[in-house]
Parts: C-alpha cells; structure tokens; sequence
C-alpha cells in the first residue's frame, strides 16, 4: 500500500491524467482482440482469392466435362487443393474464420472464371500456423507461413450436385516477421495510440485546471493582503459557482476586519477614557505619599490595554505592501533604541529586500529587540541573504529559554515568569505579535539556545523575486 501511495501523483491534475490513461489502456487491451481480427482477414485475404480462381477452374471443368467427373477434375488435384463431385453438401466442420465482405469477393472471383453459380457455402475457413494446428495469437504474430485451410461447396451450374473442394494455401512469399509484426502491433495499437492520449489528456487536464490555480493564487494573495480584487466570474458552471463562494468569503472576511477595527477602535477609546480619568483624579484628590503605587498601576493598565489591541491586530496593516530593505529598518530601529541607551550591534550590508508592511516589521523586530534587552541588557543582530530567502538572527547572553517552552513562549499572554509583573518581564505578548506579523508576511520564526547560553531567535522571510545582494 505504501508503494503504491508512492507512486500516485500528488498533484490533482497529474491524477486525472492518469485516470485517463489508465482507462484508455484498459480499454485498449479489451478491444485489442479488433487488431487480431484484422490480422487474421489480412492473412486470408491472399489464400482467398488463390483458392477462388482455382474453385472457379475446377468448376468450369466440371461443368463441362463429358468424362466423369473425377477424370475431368484430376489434372487440378494437388496435397493442398482436392476437388470432388458430390450430391449434398456436408454440414460445417470446423471453424469459419471469413466474414461476408471476403465470401462476396471469392464468389465473384469464381464466376469471373466459370460464370454465374446459384450457392456458395463455406463450412470451415480458418489459419495454421508454421506447426500445421489451427493459429492463436501467437501463430497470428509469429508464424513465418501461415497456410488457409478451407473446406466449401460449390453449386454446379447446369448440373445437378454440387463441387466439394478441401484446400489449403499459403502466402506464396508474403510470409511474415515476428519481430516486425510484434512491432507494428505494439507501435499501432499501444504505444502511438497512448502517447497522442497522453498529450491530448494532459493539454485538457491543463486547460481544465487553470481555474483551480487561479483560485489557489488568489488564496495565496489573499494571506498576503486580504484587499484583492475579486475573482472573475466565469468558465464553466462549476468554476463560476466556486469563484462566486470565493468572492462571498472574501467579502464577509473584509466586512468581519472591519466590524474588528471598529471594535478595537471603540474599545481602545472606552478603556484609555477611564484610565485618563483615574490618571487625573489621582494627581489631583490623593495625597502625594498615596499617588506612585497608583501612577504605576494605571501604566501597567494602559501597557496592558495597548499590548492587547497590538496583538489582536494579528500583523495586519492598513499600509500597502511594498519593496523594503529590511537592513535599513534594523539600522534605524537600533539608532533610536541606542540614543535610549540600548546596546545593539547590527551585522550585515544593505540589500536584504522583501515585500513587506514597514510599520508592521518596525513593531515586530522591536519587540525581539526589546525581548533581548530585557533579559541580557544587549542584543545582536545579524542579517543575512541567501538565494531566495533573508534570515535575521536577533541573539542575547540571558538565560535563554528551557527547550520544552521554546514554542509555548510564542503563545499569547504565556510568560517563563509568571508574575505578570511588566518590570519583570512585560506581559507575554511581544513575541506572540512578533510571531502573528513573520506569519502575515509568509515567514517563519524559530527561538532556539545557544550553546554558550543566551537565547537565538531566527526569522525567515521569502526574499524578493529580481532582489540583488
């Protein structure tokens, strides 16, 4: 079962093609019995007419012959042709291996020599091979003389009775080539016959599938930037319906973002409304001794709100995609975190160009930055391009991260440190945004210790197609 998984294409085009193929080749081998037929009346088509004009000699002898008849008919007695006088004909004896169009032509070619004849009748017509039996297939394919065998009776006209005659013939030179007969019957009825199905499954399997691509491509699109223009509404009934459903999902995934916006437009506004009331009243109606404990409470408040719609916002941006270098957003990311005070070191060269939403990766890369900082107090950065991706590598000296948390920490609201205190390290959603905008831009990011200790944190995105380092 394994194997034969195997050998199954994978792609659904590749599949019907070879659904069509496998059934013509199915159907060829049923009907291939058709190629013998024909073989067979090509064999007979010469011992036929042979023995025709000699029953046609034999005829005309006999019906005029003064003599009896096995005088007038013994100078045409040979081993293979024996003709005789008899009063009824017998019944068939053997097989009849001649169709109607092959008796129609021996019959003329008999009273072209001996004029019209009231019956014919044929009782056994068939093929021996080279070993004298009666030909199978192989004897059709591979005898090098194949001989017709016949036994028929002829009406005698102008006399009662009729002309019994046993014959048997050969090709007289048309003998036949195994190897060239196997030949044109595999070239013929196989092997030709598949290759044009072939051709002409795969250009319809092609043409039939171009639809489906088009709507895989708009999927594809669709993760990029759900703002796409529809798809085209034609082709075949089952294409139209499919691109309709597309272009309805489209549709209520467009109308859900914005009912989303508004609702974190709305909740941003109701939730930072009372903080800057209880921000105020604090300054204004505590004592001073009572007013830190509160200052600090409706800050960690406000960073929490704000981390929390910057996380919802799943990497999404209002902005339009465009070519960016990703070295010169890490080089003025790290020039404003280092006027902070931040250590960082950028390794790497411009041209590490991607399609991207600038401000989306601004916010990405400055949560690992910040990620880094607040557990080794300096960072590493280090950009580098390959063939057709960009990898950046943001390390730090801290303590790293236990290798069985290494992808929960990319959960939402998970922290190794669980006190949810943001001076001991925030709130357990920098590295889940960071996460949701690598993902929106087709990327991957893998967290992973080192070796010396300290924690590495890799991010690959697709490189921009024509991009030179």
């Amino acid at each position: 079962m394994r194997l034969l998984h195997r050998l199954v294409p994978r792609s659904l085009g590749s599949r019907i093609a070879l659904i069509l193929i496998a059934g013509l080749f199915g159907a060829q081998l049923f009907t291939s019995t058709v190629w013998f037929d024909r073989r067979q009346r090509a064999l007979m088509d010469a011992p036929n007419r042979i023995v025709a004009v000699r029953v046609g000699d034999a005829l005309k002898l006999l019906s005029t012959a003064t003599d009896a008849p096995e005088r007038a008919l013994a100078p045409l007695q040979t081993d293979f042709f024996h003709a005789a006088a008899v009063n009824t004909p017998d019944k068939a004896s053997g097989k009849i291996g001649i169709d109607a169009n092959a008796l129609r032509i021996m019959r003329r070619i008999i009273e072209e020599e001996a004029g019209p004849i009231a019956e014919l009748r044929v009782t056994r017509a068939d093929i021996l091979g080279d070993d004298g039996q009666v030909a199978g297939m192989s004897a059709l394919l591979c005898a090098r003389e194949p001989r017709g065998r016949y036994t028929m009776f002829v009406a005698v006209p102008h006399r009662s009775g009729w002309l019994k005659v046993e014959a048997s013939e050969g090709q007289h030179g048309a003998g036949t080539h195994c190897l060239a007969t196997i030949t044109d019957y595999i070239l013929r009825i196989y092997l030709v016959r598949m290759i044009i199905i072939a051709l002409i499954a795969l250009l319809a399997v092609r043409i039939a599938m171009q639809p489906l691509k088009r709507m895989i491509s708009a999927a594809e699109a669709l993760g990029r930037n759900i703002r796409q223009p529809p798809l085209p509404t034609d082709g075949p009934e089952e294409v139209r319906q499919a691109a309709e459903a597309f272009n309805l999902m489209q549709a209520k995934l467009l109308k859900a973002m914005q009912e989303r916006s508004h609702f974190l437009t709305s909740v941003s506004h109701d939730l930072r409304s009372p903080i800057t009331r209880l921000r105020l009243r604090t300054e204004t109606q505590l004592p001073a001794e009572m007013r830190e404990p509160f200052r600090r409470d409706l800050l960690d408040m406000e960073t929490l709100v704000n981390a929390t719609l910057s996380f919802m916002q799943d990497g999404t941006s209002d902005e339009g995609a465009m070519p960016l270098d990703l070295f010169q957003i890490l080089d003025a990311l790290v020039h404003v975190l280092g006027e902070q005070g931040a250590r960082i070191e950028l390794i790497g060269s411009p041209g590490a160009t991607m399609l991207g939403y600038p401000q989306s990766l601004k916010r990405c890369f400055q949560n690992l930055i910040e990620n880094a900082l607040r557990y080794a107090g300096s960072a590493q950065i280090e950009v580098a391009i390959e063939d057709t991706r960009l990898r950046i590598s943001v390390r730090d000296d801290g303590p790293g991260i236990p290798p069985a948390l290494l992808t929960q920490v990319l959960e939402p609201f998970y922290r190794v440190e669980t006190s949810r205190a943001a001076e001991t390290g925030g709130f357990g959603l920098g590295l889940s945004i960071a996460a949701n905008i690598v993902k929106f831009h087709s990327g991957t990011i893998e967290l992973r210790n080192r070796h010396s200790g300290g924690l590495i944190v890799d991010v690959v995105f697709p490189r921009l197609s024509g991009a030179t380092s």
